[in-house]
């Protein structure tokens, strides 16, 4: 499986960055797993996961159905990785079989511990939460500016009163992400930076979206030659909707209902390395009780408060699976009932028809052909500028 040239590169995908994640969780579960054991609990550690994801097809149709792109649902709908230039390639170089197993080796310790959780009476349960996590209340968490749950920084670098999780979160630490930030390697970032935010308008890639662009002019009839613009057309319409029936009359809604827009058809993604290594840390940590805390809300909840999306509109197929009800949403606004279930079966059918083209088109391998040749001829005009940062990427990391 071949990923990203450039993040091959400096280091943070392929191989080398394989073996160095795998240390990291490797000595993170084992830490844990004494520290538990001092405690006097048990902790199966977690083998490295490195599963790279796979597109499979009747999910995202099933989704594409349910909410289209999940604009008007506000839910989860289709969506693609691959839209993300940085995120077009897989971060391990494995083969779909490698990644099955490591999928089903990592379950089964996951199992093996939540039956063991689930073996402790409920007294024994508390000791176990108290130990691996801490004594914790709403007040030990914020919200960070992109809308996810994170715990406050602890006040000293006492250890000697910390949870299990707190003594070795350290084990998950990559100085890659620092390096990258650092000013040192502003110049080469900001090259990075300009090429994946321009990269989808090469030649190559627009070349690249070709087949997908005309299978969507014959399924649909529209004309698009990125499936950006089919998410831009429906957010605009639904914008339309809701000015007109004077859901954003005021000032401060109207302001809102533009931030909605600019969210919907933002492109702006990062280098996260730290998501892999955090799903590992919070694969099995329960956050339940801040549920109901209306301070820990969705970004697009708060932003969206005045057109709120409830469980009122939801209803259930005979299957058991939830169906928006479109009709009473829009009546909820003041809206045309049938303006808005025609622009949600349209939502959905041009998303359903986005999945189709995609697999039949053999989208994904064109894609990242091309841009793989894209990212070679980068790396031999910067070559310097790479080895540079890759050695102190190597460096940091052999230091720890």
């Amino acid at each position: 499986m071949r990923v990203a040239p450039i993040f091959e590169a400096i280091g943070i995908a392929g191989p080398e960055y394989q073996e160095f994640e795998a240390s990291l969780i490797n000595s993170y579960e084992q830490g844990l797993a004494e520290c538990l054991k001092e405690a006097g609990f048990e902790h199966t550690p977690h083998p490295p996961r490195q599963v790279n994801p796979v597109n499979d097809k009747d999910e995202y149709l099933e989704q594409a159905k349910a909410s289209g792109y999940g604009i008007i649902t506000q839910s989860d709908g289709v969506a693609f990785p691959e839209d993300d230039p940085r995120e077009r390639f897989p971060y391990y170089a494995i083969d779909a079989e490698t990644s099955a197993t490591n999928q089903k080796t990592h379950e089964d310790a996951v199992n093996t511990n939540t039956a063991y959780q689930d073996s402790l009476t409920d007294e024994e349960y508390d000791e176990y939460q108290s130990a691996r996590y801490g004594d914790f209340s709403e007040d030990d968490f914020v919200v960070d500016e992109d809308g996810n749950i994170v715990p406050v920084e602890p006040e000293t670098d006492d250890t000697t009163t910390a949870s299990c999780e707190e003594q070795v979160a350290g084990y998950l630490t990559d100085p890659a992400a620092e390096i990258l930030d650092s000013e040192e390697f502003k110049d080469i970032n900001d090259l990075l930076a300009d090429f994946y935010e321009t990269v989808d308008s090469a030649d190559a890639i627009v070349a690249a979206y070709q087949p997908w662009s005309v299978c969507i002019a014959d399924a649909t009839g529209e004309e698009a030659t990125h499936p950006s613009e089919l998410i831009a057309r429906i957010t605009e319409e639904f914008g339309a909707l809701l000015e007109e029936a004077g859901v954003f009359d005021d000032e401060d809604n109207e302001d809102a209902l533009n931030e909605f827009l600019l969210e919907q058809e933002e492109n702006d993604y990062e280098i996260d390395l730290e998501d892999d290594l955090d799903e590992e840390a919070d694969e099995e940590f329960d956050l339940d009780f801040l549920e109901d805390d209306e301070e820990f809300l969705d970004e697009d909840e708060e932003l969206l408060d005045d057109i709120e999306f409830d469980e009122e509109y939801e209803e259930f197929d005979e299957d058991g699976s939830e169906e928006f009800d479109a009709a009473s949403y829009a009546e909820e606004l003041g809206l045309e009932p049938a303006a808005l279930v025609a622009l949600l079966e349209r939502e959905t059918k041009l998303a359903a028809a986005d999945v189709e083209c995609r697999f039949s088109t053999g989208h994904f391998d064109s894609i990242r052909t091309a841009q793989a040749e894209l990212e070679e001829q980068f790396i031999t005009e910067h070559k310097a500028e790479l080895d540079r940062l890759a050695t102190a990427i190597r460096e940091a990391r052999a230091a720890i």
